[in-house]
């Protein structure tokens, strides 16, 4: 089942391999954005984050992640990408406001860095936004050189990918790049994406790509969102990302919002459950492969006895059975939809036709990034929205 959006390699790349392609810092892309706040004002900030609307994020997990950090964390902007340039509006209209016979505003998409400053006075970089449509070589160069300018020294990205896991366990964390275990600061989670495949690209992980052969280390955070909530939003997810990106970090990262949401959110999962013994059994089901799983033993979250990893067709097989037996189910906090057309190991791999731990449910037409309830999107007017143009 997975064959048909995974390729397998014949040869992993080489080093030579990728030494040919383009490589990041050939050529100046500031025209591509205006510059805020400087590195001598901001100061040492060793990290960037990233999560971009418009690829794979199962529940939404990255996007309310960065939601968390730029809304409960003094932050400042760096850089403002010209989205003119980078996005076709034609395919994700931003809102504009008609009022007393006329145009009143226009929700501009944003596409931008900034510096946010942890509880104990540390500075780190947070890429947001709306993933850029074209020019993806000079959007990863533009950000190859602002991370120079700040001195970054890890890159980590952060989404959900949909996985056959049940609500009722902790989210499990699947790690990815070349600096997997954060210079010895993380546990290196599972390898969901093990040996050699190919897959639709994103603008994420080329810039992970372009980072790398530039020697910058990278990381990887993909957590397990169950399958039947991947089209909502999932702060339980959230918090485990913000939990590990945390520990790699040093950083001191504010989570208590994101728990006390996830317990309303459970509450409510757990009463759509009660109401159908069918649902209650593949969530059974779910919760015996969770426990006897290798990923969540390896992970400290189990201590069941695994006989066998599960096959990518037995995984495969399970989901669709769900699908074809539940509904999916509300967290109450609006949907997540995710974007199929988009795909590798830091924007899984997902065709909106199959089941598997790298695929989101929902209309594949609803991306990320699209004017649909996600944070920071055009029509989404809230004061509280990170994406929103700053003064």
């Amino acid at each position: 089942m997975f064959n048909r959006w995974l390729r397998p390699t014949s040869t992993p790349v080489g080093a030579q391999d990728l030494a040919d392609k383009t490589k990041g810092g050939a050529m100046s892309d500031e025209t591509l954005y205006t510059t805020g706040s400087s590195a001598d004002a901001i100061g040492e900030t060793p990290v960037l984050v990233h999560a971009l609307t418009g690829g794979m994020d199962a529940g939404n997990a990255g996007a309310i992640a960065v939601r968390q950090l730029l809304g409960t964390m003094p932050a400042q902007r760096v850089a403002t990408f010209d989205t003119d340039t980078l996005l076709d509006l034609r395919s994700r209209r931003p809102a504009m406001t008609f009022s007393d016979g006329r145009w009143v505003d226009y929700d501009e998409p944003v596409l931008a860095v900034d510096a946010v400053r942890d509880h104990s006075g540390r500075s780190m970089l947070v890429l947001h936004g709306h993933e850029p449509d074209t020019r993806w070589e000079a959007f990863a160069r533009a950000v190859g050189e602002i991370a120079r300018d700040f001195g970054v020294e890890l890159v980590v990205g952060m989404q959900g990918v949909p996985a056959a896991v049940p609500h009722t366990r902790p989210a499990v964390i699947s790690t990815h790049g070349t600096d997997r275990d954060a210079g010895g600061r993380l546990m290196p989670g599972p390898n969901i994406f093990s040996g050699n495949f190919q897959a639709p690209g994103s603008a994420e992980a080329l810039l992970d790509l372009r980072l790398a052969e530039q020697d910058m280390p990278v990381l990887g955070l993909a957590v397990h969102v169950p399958h039947y909530l991947a089209a909502s939003e999932y702060p339980m997810a959230s918090a485990a990302l913000l939990r590990n990106l945390s520990t790699a970090t040093g950083l001191s990262l504010p989570v208590g919002d994101l728990e006390s949401m996830t317990a309303r959110v459970l509450a409510s999962i757990d009463e759509q459950v009660a109401e159908s013994e069918e649902v209650q059994a593949v969530v059974r089901s779910l919760e015996e492969r969770y426990d006897r799983s290798p990923i969540a033993i390896a992970a400290g979250l189990s201590d069941g006895v695994s006989d066998e990893v599960p096959t990518a067709d037995e995984i495969g097989a399970e989901l669709e059975a769900f699908l074809a037996s539940a509904p999916s189910l509300d967290t109450g906090l609006g949907d997540a939809p995710g974007d199929s057309s988009d795909g590798g190991p830091a924007d899984a791999p997902g065709d909106s036709s199959d089941g598997g731990p790298a695929e989101a449910t929902g209309d594949s037409s609803d991306a990320p990034g699209d004017a649909v309830d996600t944070p920071g999107d055009p029509g989404d007017s809230s004061d509280d929205d990170p994406d929103r143009p700053r003064e």
